[in-house]
Order: structure tokens, then C-alpha cells, then sequence
């Protein structure tokens, strides 16, 4: 419902994100920008205030077109919590292949994998804590969840959500987590992670987390496959 919301509708976001994503790049690179595309059409206006240099853009990609679309740019790729290194490796793969045919070398697309992480003592506990708050949140939004056509949709049961993630991601000892992470980079060549760690809903076990993630869990992936 939320296209609704902002006026865009469905049309829109199947079919326009790669004339809005050439806009964005182009109004964070030059100075005077027009528009007479399909969706957007206006007289030359001046970008203002300027950024010292372009602000890094990164595409988050859940289809293979997405990621054509991001390696035809050499814009590096955000892949999402709902999917496994597999997934992931693969998307990379087919990233490389779509890069190589623009004329773009891959190499150099900083990419960005998202996962969920929770530290305890132990990873029975660590799942344990996050499975007695996630499924309730996860419900509350997963139930708000409209199609702005109409279709039926069949939302994720938020208990098998929960130990999807939790199969999934970095979630236990610190000993757990890093080797989880460790064989993240090391099967699909992504180093940089960003951590969704307030999935507890409790703040005393967020700062908890990062704490250790501080402590106990980036020193020891430092010299080997460094996270961040």
C-alpha cells in the first residue's frame, strides 16, 4: 500500500526503478540536470547544495535483472537477510558475467551482504532469545502487508522466518559468530556486512551484542576475511 501512498503505483515499481536510479546518479554528478524520460520530465534545474564528491550507491538486488541493471553501472550490490551464501555466491557470479559484458570490471564493486546477528554464551540460548520476540514482530508486520493490486499474497509464517534466520546468519557465541561470518566471506567473496542486531527487541541485549561484536568478534576475523 505504500505506493499508493507516496503516488507512484505498481507500474512504477516493476518498471521505472532503472529511470529513477539514472536520475539519482546523474543529480549526484552534475551540476544542471533536466529530465524528458517516461516518468519523469522537467526543465533544466540546478543541483544544489553539491556534494564534495558522489555518495557511494549502492543497489539492493533480489532479482537477475536488478543485478544486470546495478553491473551494467559498476554500482555494487546490497543483498538481503532472506537468502543464503549460496544465493548470494550465485548472485555475485551472475554479477561478474553481466559486469564483464557492459565493459565494467567487476573487481572493483565493494559488494554489501545483510544478516542478522545475535550474541549469548552459547547459540541455544542466542536462538532462544531472538525466537521469543521475533516471530511477534515479524507478525505484526507481515500482516500489514497489502498488495496494492490486489493479488493474494501467502505471508511467511514468522516462527519458520525466525529459524530461517537463525539457520542462516551469525547467531550464538562469539565463536559461533565468527566462524559464521568467516565462511560467509570466504563462500561468497563479500566482505563488507551490515548487522541487524536489535532482532531480541530488548536494548539491554542490542548493546549487548555490539559490545561483544566489538570485543570479542571483529578482532578475531581482523587479518583474515575483516567484516564491518
Amino acid at each position: 500500500m505504500d505506493l499508493e501512498v507516496f503516488g507512484t503505483g505498481l507500474d512504477r515499481y516493476e518498471h521505472g526503478f532503472e529511470e529513477s536510479l539514472d536520475l539519482l546518479l546523474r543529480a549526484l554528478t552534475e551540476e544542471r540536470v533536466s529530465a524528458a524520460g517516461e516518468r519523469f520530465a522537467f526543465r533544466e534545474v540546478a543541483m544544489v547544495p553539491r556534494p564534495a564528491a558522489r555518495p557511494p550507491v549502492t543497489v539492493a538486488c533480489t532479482s537477475r535483472p536488478t543485478v544486470e541493471l546495478a553491473a551494467a553501472r559498476g554500482l555494487p550490490m546490497l543483498l538481503g537477510m532472506h537468502i543464503g551464501d549460496d544465493e548470494k555466491a550465485d548472485l555475485v557470479t551472475w554479477y561478474e558475467k553481466a559486469a564483464a559484458e557492459a565493459g565494467r570490471d567487476p573487481a572493483g564493486a565493494r559488494h554489501v551482504s545483510a544478516m542478522l546477528c545475535h550474541i549469548a554464551d552459547d547459540r541455544a540460548r542466542a536462538e532462544r532469545e531472538l525466537k521469543e520476540a521475533m516471530p511477534g514482530w515479524l507478525a505484526e508486520g507481515l500482516a500489514g502487508y497489502v498488495r496494492v493490486d490486489g493479488r493474494p499474497s501467502a505471508p511467511r509464517d514468522p516462527d519458520a522466518y525466525t529459524d530461517l534466520l537463525c539457520s542462516l546468519h551469525p547467531v550464538g557465541s562469539p565463536a559461533d559468530c565468527v566462524s559464521r561470518l568467516r565462511a560467509s566471506a570466504e563462500r561468497t567473496g563479500i566482505e563488507h556486512v551490515i548487522l541487524m542486531v536489535e532482532g531480541s527487541g530488548s536494548r539491554e541485549r542490542t548493546l549487548r551484542t555490539i559490545a561483544r561484536l566489538g570485543a570479542e568478534v571483529l578482532p578475531a576475523l581482523r587479518g583474515s576475511h575483516p567484516a564491518g
